[in-house]
Order: C-alpha cells, then sequence, then structure tokens
C-alpha cells in the first residue's frame, strides 16, 4: 500500500490545529514545520500529539516565504504521495486517501476545497495531493503555486490528474470579523505592493492585487491590475479564464452587462469547457431576462455529471448548489477561489 505524507506550515494555527490534526492522524507520516515567528498554542499542540503519535515529524524554522517553507516540508516527505494541507483546515473523505489512491493511480490528485466564509462557502478545486518525487515545487513568496512544475512536468510525460469529488479540505480561516477581514485585506495589499516593487513585471502578482482591489470596491484599480496581467505571453489558459472571468464579475457588478458578457466570450473562447464562466452568465441571464438561461442550465448539468470541466480550481458543483448561495448577496460570490 502506498504511504502518504501530510505536509503542514504552521504559524498562529491554535484556533483549528487540533481538529486538523485529528482528521489526518491516520495517515503514515505528518511533517510539520513551526514558523519560529509563532506565538500562540501552535507548538505546545502539535508536539502534545507527537508524544503519542510518533509519526508525526517537527521542524521549527525561520519563515522565509511560502514557497520556501512548503519545498521545505515536502523535502522532508518520505511517504509515495504527498498531501498539503494548512493548519486552518480539515480533511473530510468518503473513503480513505489510500483507497482513491489504489482505486485511481493517479499522478496528481485534484481535490474540494471548501471556503467558509460568513454566510457562504466558496468552493474550488485545488491540486493538493501528487506522488512525491515527479518534482512538483511551490514558487512566489504570496500565494504560492506550482504552475511551472506542473508546465515542465507536462513537457516530459503525461500526466494523469484526477479530481475527487468526495475528497474536501474545509477551509475555517476566512471565518474572520469584519474588522479581522479588513485588517488581512490591508495586510495582504501592503505584502503584494511590496512583492510589486520586487517584481513589477509579475502577472501573478498584478492579479492577486486586482483581487484585493475587488474586494475592497475598488474597481478602477482592479481593472488596471488585471489589464496589465493580461498584457504578457506567459499565462497558462487557465490564469487568461480566472482573469476573464473576473473582469466579467468586476463588470457586472458595475452594472455593465455588455462588457461583462463581453469578458465571458473571452473566456469561453480560451476553455469552452468550464463552469465558473457558466455559473456567472446563467446568474446575468436570469437577472437580466435575457434569452439562453435553459441552455447554460443544460451545459452545466452535462459538464457535472461528465466531469468535463478542462479548468483548474474550477467548482465542479450542480447548479442548483451554486446559484442559492449566488443570490445571497450580489457583492459576494461563492463560485470565486
Amino acid at each position: 500500500m502506498s504511504k502518504i505524507s501530510a505536509c503542514l506550515i504552521l504559524c498562529d494555527d491554535g484556533k483549528h490545529i487540533e481538529k486538523c490534526l485529528k482528521s489526518i492522524l491516520y495517515l503514515d507520516e505528518i511533517i510539520i514545520v513551526i514558523d519560529k515567528k509563532s506565538k500562540d498554542k501552535t507548538e505546545k499542540i502539535v508536539r502534545e500529539y507527537a508524544k503519542e503519535n510518533k509519526h508525526i515529524r517537527i521542524f521549527k524554522r525561520t519563515w522565509g516565504g511560502f514557497s520556501n517553507q512548503r519545498n521545505f516540508s515536502m523535502s522532508k516527505a518520505t511517504g509515495d504521495h504527498i498531501l498539503i494541507i494548512d493548519g486552518d483546515e480539515v480533511l473530510q473523505t468518503k473513503y480513505p486517501l489510500h483507497e482513491y489512491i489504489k482505486k485511481y493511480k493517479g499522478d496528481i490528485y485534484r481535490v474540494v476545497v471548501e471556503n467558509k466564509k460568513k454566510k457562504i462557502i466558496q468552493y474550488c478545486y485545488n491540486l493538493r495531493m501528487w506522488k512525491n518525487g515527479i518534482g512538483i515545487k511551490y514558487k512566489e513568496t504570496m500565494h504560492e503555486n506550482i504552475n511551472d512544475s506542473m508546465q515542465e512536468l507536462a513537457k516530459k510525460r503525461n500526466v494523469r490528474m484526477i479530481n475527487l469529488k468526495s475528497m474536501s479540505l474545509i477551509h475555517y480561516g476566512y471565518e474572520l470579523t469584519d474588522k479581522q477581514w479588513k485588517a488581512k485585506v490591508n495586510r495582504n495589499l501592503k505584502n503584494h505592493l511590496i512583492q510589486l516593487k520586487k517584481s513589477p513585471n509579475n502577472p501573478t502578482v498584478h492579479y492577486h492585487l486586482a483581487l484585493i482591489y475587488h474586494s475592497k470596491k475598488d474597481y478602477n484599480k482592479a481593472l488596471y491590475y488585471i489589464h496589465l496581467a493580461l498584457h504578457t505571453d506567459k499565462l497558462t489558459p487557465d490564469y487568461k479564464v480566472f482573469m476573464y472571468n473576473r473582469l466579467a464579475l468586476i463588470h457586472y457588478e458595475m452594472d455593465d452587462v455588455t462588457a461583462a458578457l463581453k469578458y465571458l466570450d473571452k473566456a469561453f473562447e480560451v476553455i469552452p469547457n468550464q463552469l465558473m464562466g457558466r455559473y456567472l452568465l446563467h446568474e446575468i441571464l436570469v437577472r437580466n431576462g435575457i434569452k439562453g438561461a435553459k441552455r447554460i442550465e443544460a451545459e452545466i448539468k452535462d459538464i457535472t455529471i461528465n466531469k468535463k470541466s478542462e479548468l483548474q480550481n474550477d467548482p465542479i458543483l450542480p447548479l442548483e448548489e451554486i446559484n442559492p448561495m449566488l443570490r445571497i448577496n450580489k457583492k459576494e460570490r461563492a463560485y470565486n477561489c
């Protein structure tokens, strides 16, 4: 049976780390990297668990950025497969992870991430488990990602990617008060502006600045940074679709339906089989009395049932699960990750 190593990087995760650990204790190995600046009860909790569970290995390390910490944790993993999980997440599966690996024999697995956030739950797919040693590395100081590794891997051989609908990571890190959320957004904005000075041509930085300004309802700056990000030839199709869908959403919130539909068309030109854009398109058609909603409903059902989505992180959920959440508040979206 394949062995699985769970890799965690922690800093002040005392609020949720215990339920996180309980959800993964049955795995073969747990690698925990604690930031030396962590001030709460995180370290005390994990060391108590390590006393009773010898497969927990703890490393205390100076923070070197998200990717640096992630890659260090993976370098210590001895399992055949690696699971990436955060200290404010809980693993929830229909079957033990070993059974998924035995059944599907994939190289990389996308799992459902449920971001609990006040009144709504955000759903998306995320690459969080893969074979150890296939060359996956994280990049970027903030919003770490494995995009470059994935592209390099795809050049070398066919990659078997599996979508696991019945495997979820429940993320509690967004359960914040308005004051905490505002502080988080402002902190992220400050850090991204610092990163922008270091990497002025980095489209990932531009895109995440756009997301921050969008959350602050500063639409002009959000549009500026997304268009800046689009002016590069290094974007993957997935990233282009995220940006076009985001442009559509921003224009829709600005009550510019024509522009919103234009950017959704651009998104579908890049990746036709994707749900994220269809959820928004369906809402626009229904709310504005435009014909075509039934056709979009049928397309969503077909893509969902037959798992035809070609978009990474696409929230593979039927329309009836998405739309009730969409309609809670036009300004809050349940399908943007």
